[in-house]
Protein backbone atom coordinates (compact mmCIF):
# COMPACT_ATOMS: atom_id res chain seq x y z
CA UNK A 1 0.00 0.00 0.00
CA UNK A 2 3.03 2.41 -0.19
CA UNK A 3 5.00 4.79 -2.35
CA UNK A 4 7.77 4.66 -3.12
CA UNK A 5 9.59 6.60 -5.27
CA UNK A 6 7.89 10.21 -6.48
CA UNK A 7 5.58 9.75 -8.99
CA UNK A 8 5.54 12.51 -11.74
CA UNK A 9 2.49 12.84 -14.25
CA UNK A 10 2.13 11.34 -17.11
CA UNK A 11 4.61 12.26 -19.80
CA UNK A 12 3.45 14.25 -23.11
CA UNK A 13 2.93 11.94 -25.93
CA UNK A 14 5.66 13.42 -27.80
CA UNK A 15 8.01 12.81 -24.91
CA UNK A 16 7.15 9.34 -25.56
CA UNK A 17 9.08 7.82 -28.53
CA UNK A 18 8.50 4.48 -27.85
CA UNK A 19 5.64 2.21 -27.86
CA UNK A 20 3.77 0.82 -25.06
CA UNK A 21 6.23 -1.56 -22.65
CA UNK A 22 6.46 -5.05 -23.55
CA UNK A 23 4.89 -7.72 -20.52
CA UNK A 24 8.71 -8.61 -19.86
CA UNK A 25 9.66 -4.56 -19.40
CA UNK A 26 6.62 -3.76 -17.34
CA UNK A 27 7.42 -6.58 -14.91
CA UNK A 28 11.07 -5.14 -14.49
CA UNK A 29 9.89 -1.90 -13.75
CA UNK A 30 7.91 -2.82 -11.12
CA UNK A 31 10.55 -5.03 -10.12
CA UNK A 32 13.05 -2.20 -9.72
CA UNK A 33 10.01 -0.46 -7.94
CA UNK A 34 10.44 -3.08 -4.82
CA UNK A 35 13.57 -2.83 -4.81
CA UNK A 36 13.64 1.17 -4.42
CA UNK A 37 11.66 0.39 -1.40
CA UNK A 38 13.85 -2.00 -0.10
CA UNK A 39 17.03 -0.03 -0.37
CA UNK A 40 15.31 3.20 1.42
CA UNK A 41 14.17 0.68 4.14
CA UNK A 42 17.81 -0.68 4.34
CA UNK A 43 18.80 3.36 4.36
CA UNK A 44 16.58 4.08 7.32
CA UNK A 45 18.16 0.93 9.03
CA UNK A 46 21.38 2.39 8.60
CA UNK A 47 20.34 6.59 9.61
CA UNK A 48 18.91 5.59 12.74
CA UNK A 49 22.25 3.70 13.31
CA UNK A 50 24.92 6.19 12.58
CA UNK A 51 22.77 9.09 13.79
CA UNK A 52 21.43 8.49 17.39
CA UNK A 53 24.18 6.80 19.18
CA UNK A 54 23.00 7.53 22.60
CA UNK A 55 22.18 4.88 24.64
CA UNK A 56 18.73 3.50 24.95
CA UNK A 57 16.23 5.72 27.33
CA UNK A 58 15.62 3.95 30.18
CA UNK A 59 11.74 4.22 29.72
CA UNK A 60 12.19 3.01 26.42
CA UNK A 61 13.72 -0.07 27.44
CA UNK A 62 11.75 -0.58 29.77
CA UNK A 63 8.80 -0.63 26.71
CA UNK A 64 11.26 -2.97 25.04
CA UNK A 65 11.06 -5.63 27.42
CA UNK A 66 7.36 -5.52 28.09
CA UNK A 67 6.49 -5.88 24.39
CA UNK A 68 9.48 -8.44 24.30
CA UNK A 69 8.11 -10.67 27.16
CA UNK A 70 4.24 -10.19 25.73
CA UNK A 71 4.88 -11.19 22.22
CA UNK A 72 7.29 -14.42 22.67
CA UNK A 73 4.86 -15.58 25.34
CA UNK A 74 2.01 -15.19 22.14
CA UNK A 75 4.40 -17.08 19.80
CA UNK A 76 6.70 -14.83 18.10
CA UNK A 77 10.19 -16.30 17.86
CA UNK A 78 13.39 -15.51 18.88
CA UNK A 79 14.65 -15.16 15.36
CA UNK A 80 11.79 -12.79 14.58
CA UNK A 81 12.69 -10.64 17.62
CA UNK A 82 16.36 -10.87 17.87
CA UNK A 83 16.97 -7.17 16.58
CA UNK A 84 15.13 -5.84 19.16
CA UNK A 85 16.78 -7.59 21.89
CA UNK A 86 20.30 -7.23 20.86
CA UNK A 87 20.17 -3.16 20.30
CA UNK A 88 22.61 -1.54 22.34
CA UNK A 89 22.03 2.27 21.22
CA UNK A 90 19.05 4.09 20.91
CA UNK A 91 19.67 4.32 16.68
CA UNK A 92 19.45 0.43 17.00
CA UNK A 93 16.23 -0.13 18.95
CA UNK A 94 14.61 2.62 16.73
CA UNK A 95 16.16 0.75 13.62
CA UNK A 96 14.70 -2.26 14.78
CA UNK A 97 10.75 -0.97 16.08
CA UNK A 98 11.36 0.12 12.40
CA UNK A 99 12.00 -2.91 10.72
CA UNK A 100 10.01 -5.29 13.08
CA UNK A 101 7.19 -5.94 10.63
CA UNK A 102 9.24 -6.55 7.67
CA UNK A 103 11.40 -8.88 9.71
CA UNK A 104 8.43 -10.74 11.28
CA UNK A 105 6.98 -11.34 7.55
CA UNK A 106 10.68 -12.48 6.49
CA UNK A 107 11.04 -15.37 9.19
CA UNK A 108 7.65 -16.38 10.23
CA UNK A 109 5.90 -15.44 6.69
CA UNK A 110 7.92 -15.55 3.83
CA UNK A 111 8.61 -19.68 4.18
CA UNK A 112 5.08 -20.31 4.12
CA UNK A 113 4.49 -18.26 1.39
CA UNK A 114 7.27 -20.13 -0.70
CA UNK A 115 5.37 -23.59 -0.82
CA UNK A 116 2.66 -21.96 -3.00
CA UNK A 117 2.77 -23.28 -6.10
CA UNK A 118 1.65 -21.53 -8.99
CA UNK A 119 -1.31 -23.92 -9.43
CA UNK A 120 -2.83 -22.57 -6.05
CA UNK A 121 -3.33 -19.27 -7.80
CA UNK A 122 -7.06 -20.91 -8.57
CA UNK A 123 -7.66 -22.45 -4.87
CA UNK A 124 -5.43 -22.18 -1.84
CA UNK A 125 -4.70 -25.14 -0.13
CA UNK A 126 -6.30 -24.99 3.27
CA UNK A 127 -3.66 -25.70 5.50
CA UNK A 128 -1.34 -23.28 3.59
CA UNK A 129 -4.89 -20.25 4.37
CA UNK A 130 -4.48 -21.94 8.08
CA UNK A 131 -0.92 -21.40 8.80
CA UNK A 132 -0.97 -17.68 6.77
CA UNK A 133 -4.28 -16.58 8.72
CA UNK A 134 -2.68 -17.51 12.04
CA UNK A 135 0.73 -15.99 11.72
CA UNK A 136 -0.81 -13.02 10.04
CA UNK A 137 -2.74 -12.54 13.05
CA UNK A 138 -0.09 -12.40 15.25
CA UNK A 139 1.84 -10.21 13.18
CA UNK A 140 -0.75 -7.75 13.40
CA UNK A 141 -1.48 -8.25 16.75
CA UNK A 142 2.49 -7.30 17.40
CA UNK A 143 3.22 -4.64 15.37
CA UNK A 144 -0.09 -2.84 16.53
CA UNK A 145 0.90 -3.19 20.21
CA UNK A 146 4.73 -2.40 19.46
CA UNK A 147 3.61 1.02 17.63
CA UNK A 148 1.52 1.70 20.20
CA UNK A 149 3.76 1.31 23.36
CA UNK A 150 6.41 3.65 21.19
CA UNK A 151 3.74 6.42 20.33
CA UNK A 152 4.26 9.89 22.51
CA UNK A 153 0.95 10.55 24.56
CA UNK A 154 -0.63 13.73 22.94
CA UNK A 155 -0.06 16.71 24.07
CA UNK A 156 -0.96 19.38 21.80
CA UNK A 157 -4.21 20.88 22.59
CA UNK A 158 -5.84 20.62 19.15
CA UNK A 159 -4.48 17.13 18.37
CA UNK A 160 -5.99 15.77 22.20
CA UNK A 161 -9.36 17.48 21.09
CA UNK A 162 -9.22 15.11 17.73
CA UNK A 163 -8.45 12.36 19.78
CA UNK A 164 -11.03 12.84 21.86
CA UNK A 165 -13.83 13.56 19.51
CA UNK A 166 -12.80 10.16 17.61
CA UNK A 167 -13.07 8.56 20.41
CA UNK A 168 -16.45 10.05 21.70
CA UNK A 169 -18.20 10.01 19.23
CA UNK A 170 -16.26 7.28 16.64
CA UNK A 171 -15.65 5.15 19.28
CA UNK A 172 -12.04 4.84 18.11
CA UNK A 173 -9.26 4.51 20.02
CA UNK A 174 -6.63 6.79 18.46
CA UNK A 175 -3.50 7.33 19.17
CA UNK A 176 -2.08 10.91 17.33
CA UNK A 177 1.09 10.76 18.54
CA UNK A 178 1.07 15.12 18.66
CA UNK A 179 0.36 14.96 15.00
CA UNK A 180 -1.05 17.78 14.04
CA UNK A 181 -0.84 17.59 10.19
CA UNK A 182 -2.23 14.10 10.29
CA UNK A 183 -4.94 14.56 12.93
CA UNK A 184 -6.50 17.32 10.57
CA UNK A 185 -6.86 14.53 7.75
CA UNK A 186 -7.91 11.85 10.02
CA UNK A 187 -11.10 13.37 11.35
CA UNK A 188 -12.48 14.35 8.24
CA UNK A 189 -12.03 10.68 6.83
CA UNK A 190 -14.01 9.15 9.68
CA UNK A 191 -16.50 11.52 8.92
CA UNK A 192 -16.67 10.13 5.48
CA UNK A 193 -16.42 7.34 6.40
CA UNK A 194 -19.15 7.29 8.96
CA UNK A 195 -21.35 8.93 6.21
CA UNK A 196 -20.89 6.19 3.77
CA UNK A 197 -22.04 3.76 6.45
CA UNK A 198 -18.32 2.27 7.06
CA UNK A 199 -17.52 -0.11 10.01
CA UNK A 200 -14.94 1.66 11.97
CA UNK A 201 -11.49 0.54 13.33
CA UNK A 202 -11.14 0.27 17.13
CA UNK A 203 -7.89 1.88 17.14
CA UNK A 204 -5.92 4.57 14.84
CA UNK A 205 -2.33 4.46 15.70
CA UNK A 206 0.09 7.07 14.04
CA UNK A 207 3.95 6.35 14.55
CA UNK A 208 7.22 8.05 14.27
CA UNK A 209 8.74 4.53 12.55
CA UNK A 210 6.54 3.97 9.70
CA UNK A 211 6.58 6.12 6.50
CA UNK A 212 4.30 8.45 5.77
CA UNK A 213 1.62 5.65 4.60
CA UNK A 214 -0.89 3.08 6.22
CA UNK A 215 -1.29 0.22 6.66
CA UNK A 216 -4.67 -1.82 8.03
CA UNK A 217 -4.09 -4.40 10.58
CA UNK A 218 -6.23 -7.15 11.63
CA UNK A 219 -6.02 -7.02 15.33
CA UNK A 220 -7.33 -9.14 18.59
CA UNK A 221 -6.98 -12.30 15.90
CA UNK A 222 -8.92 -10.55 13.45
CA UNK A 223 -11.95 -9.72 15.70
CA UNK A 224 -10.98 -6.09 15.37
CA UNK A 225 -9.02 -3.51 13.18
CA UNK A 226 -6.33 -1.16 13.56
CA UNK A 227 -5.12 1.68 11.02
CA UNK A 228 -1.50 2.43 11.19
CA UNK A 229 -0.40 5.87 9.77
CA UNK A 230 3.33 7.13 9.24
CA UNK A 231 4.23 10.56 11.22
CA UNK A 232 5.68 13.52 9.94
CA UNK A 233 8.62 12.86 11.94
CA UNK A 234 9.39 10.52 10.08
CA UNK A 235 9.21 12.71 7.11
CA UNK A 236 11.22 15.10 8.14
CA UNK A 237 13.89 12.67 9.31
CA UNK A 238 13.51 11.24 5.71
CA UNK A 239 13.87 14.35 4.09
CA UNK A 240 16.42 15.21 6.39
CA UNK A 241 18.99 12.11 6.27
CA UNK A 242 17.68 9.95 3.52
CA UNK A 243 17.32 11.22 0.22
CA UNK A 244 15.84 9.69 -2.81
CA UNK A 245 17.61 6.80 -4.34
CA UNK A 246 19.72 6.98 -6.67
CA UNK A 247 19.02 5.00 -9.80
CA UNK A 248 21.02 3.30 -12.77
CA UNK A 249 20.15 5.41 -16.37
CA UNK A 250 18.60 2.48 -17.32
CA UNK A 251 16.44 1.74 -14.35
CA UNK A 252 15.53 5.32 -14.69
CA UNK A 253 14.57 5.12 -18.11
CA UNK A 254 12.42 1.98 -17.66
CA UNK A 255 10.35 3.75 -14.25
CA UNK A 256 10.12 6.87 -16.21
CA UNK A 257 8.34 4.88 -19.55
CA UNK A 258 6.35 2.48 -17.19
CA UNK A 259 4.63 5.90 -15.68
CA UNK A 260 4.23 7.57 -19.15
CA UNK A 261 2.62 3.96 -20.76
CA UNK A 262 0.76 2.82 -18.45
CA UNK A 263 -1.99 5.18 -18.39
CA UNK A 264 -2.78 6.41 -14.89
CA UNK A 265 -2.90 9.86 -14.46
CA UNK A 266 -2.06 10.36 -10.43
CA UNK A 267 -0.70 7.54 -7.94
CA UNK A 268 -4.01 7.16 -6.51
CA UNK A 269 -7.31 7.18 -8.05
CA UNK A 270 -8.00 10.20 -6.10
CA UNK A 271 -6.24 13.53 -5.17
CA UNK A 272 -8.49 13.74 -1.99
CA UNK A 273 -6.59 14.12 1.25
CA UNK A 274 -9.22 11.54 2.85
CA UNK A 275 -7.46 8.91 -0.07
CA UNK A 276 -4.96 7.19 2.26
CA UNK A 277 -6.96 6.76 5.12
CA UNK A 278 -10.24 5.79 3.38
CA UNK A 279 -8.35 3.07 1.31
CA UNK A 280 -6.95 1.84 4.42
CA UNK A 281 -10.64 1.90 6.06
CA UNK A 282 -11.48 0.23 2.58
CA UNK A 283 -9.12 -2.99 3.77
CA UNK A 284 -11.42 -3.86 6.25
CA UNK A 285 -14.23 -4.64 3.76
CA UNK A 286 -12.31 -7.92 1.63
CA UNK A 287 -11.84 -11.25 2.88
CA UNK A 288 -8.15 -11.40 4.68
CA UNK A 289 -7.98 -14.79 3.31
CA UNK A 290 -4.52 -15.86 0.29
CA UNK A 291 -7.16 -17.30 -1.70
CA UNK A 292 -8.48 -13.73 -2.58
CA UNK A 293 -5.33 -11.98 -2.24
CA UNK A 294 -4.32 -14.30 -5.35
CA UNK A 295 -7.99 -14.26 -6.87
CA UNK A 296 -6.45 -14.42 -10.82
CA UNK A 297 -7.99 -11.14 -12.40
CA UNK A 298 -9.38 -11.99 -16.34
CA UNK A 299 -6.60 -10.08 -18.68
CA UNK A 300 -9.08 -7.95 -20.54
CA UNK A 301 -9.14 -6.21 -16.88
CA UNK A 302 -5.79 -5.04 -17.16
CA UNK A 303 -6.22 -1.70 -19.07
CA UNK A 304 -8.81 -0.91 -16.39
CA UNK A 305 -6.44 -1.48 -13.39
CA UNK A 306 -3.60 0.27 -15.41
CA UNK A 307 -5.82 3.54 -15.38
CA UNK A 308 -7.42 3.30 -12.45
CA UNK A 309 -4.29 4.71 -10.53
CA UNK A 310 -0.35 4.16 -10.26
CA UNK A 311 -0.93 2.55 -7.43
CA UNK A 312 -3.21 -0.29 -8.89
CA UNK A 313 -0.69 -0.23 -11.76
CA UNK A 314 2.22 -0.99 -9.23
CA UNK A 315 0.43 -4.01 -8.06
CA UNK A 316 -1.96 -5.82 -10.57
CA UNK A 317 -1.44 -9.39 -9.14
CA UNK A 318 -2.45 -8.18 -5.13
CA UNK A 319 -6.18 -8.82 -5.91
CA UNK A 320 -7.26 -7.15 -2.37
CA UNK A 321 -5.54 -3.97 -3.38
CA UNK A 322 -7.32 -3.76 -6.97
CA UNK A 323 -10.49 -4.34 -5.08
CA UNK A 324 -9.62 -2.14 -2.00
CA UNK A 325 -8.77 1.08 -4.57
CA UNK A 326 -11.96 0.71 -6.57
CA UNK A 327 -13.77 0.39 -3.01
CA UNK A 328 -11.96 3.65 -2.11
CA UNK A 329 -12.51 5.68 -5.08
CA UNK A 330 -16.52 4.61 -5.34
CA UNK A 331 -17.17 5.89 -1.60
CA UNK A 332 -15.45 9.08 -1.98
CA UNK A 333 -17.37 9.61 -5.04
CA UNK A 334 -19.96 9.73 -3.12
CA UNK A 335 -22.33 13.22 -3.48
CA UNK A 336 -22.90 13.43 -0.25
CA UNK A 337 -18.80 14.00 0.28
CA UNK A 338 -19.18 17.16 -1.78
CA UNK A 339 -15.62 16.29 -2.53
CA UNK A 340 -15.96 16.35 -6.93
CA UNK A 341 -15.02 12.32 -7.26
CA UNK A 342 -15.99 10.83 -10.48
CA UNK A 343 -17.97 7.56 -10.07
CA UNK A 344 -16.44 4.38 -10.77
CA UNK A 345 -16.53 4.03 -14.82
CA UNK A 346 -18.33 1.49 -16.45
CA UNK A 347 -15.35 -1.06 -16.81
CA UNK A 348 -14.25 0.00 -13.09
CA UNK A 349 -17.49 -1.36 -12.12
CA UNK A 350 -17.78 -4.44 -13.68
CA UNK A 351 -14.25 -5.38 -12.40
CA UNK A 352 -15.74 -4.56 -8.99
CA UNK A 353 -18.98 -6.69 -9.14
CA UNK A 354 -16.06 -8.88 -10.85
CA UNK A 355 -14.14 -9.00 -7.67
CA UNK A 356 -17.37 -9.45 -5.45
CA UNK A 357 -18.12 -5.39 -4.83
CA UNK A 358 -21.54 -4.28 -4.64
CA UNK A 359 -21.96 -0.87 -6.70
CA UNK A 360 -24.13 1.79 -5.07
Amino acid sequence: MVKTVPVRQVVNAAENSLLAMTKLESRQALNVLGKVGLARNKKVAQTFKAKVTCPIPEAADRLRQTFLATVEKAGVSAETTKELRKAKTWGELQAAIFGFADRYTAVEINPILKMIKPKHRKGMPLEIEQMVYQKKNLRDDSVRYLHGLFAQKSTHPEVVKIENILREQYGIDAMLNNDLEQARKILPSVWAASKNGMELPAEIIISNYKELSGEHLRISYGKQHSILIGSNVFKQFMAKYCPEVKLTPNAKNLLQRWYSTTGFKNWFSTTTPQHLYIHELCHMEHTPLLAFKYKPIPKRFQGTINNLSGYAASKPNLTHEVFTELNTKMKLSNPALELNVSDLTPDEKELFKFLGGKVS
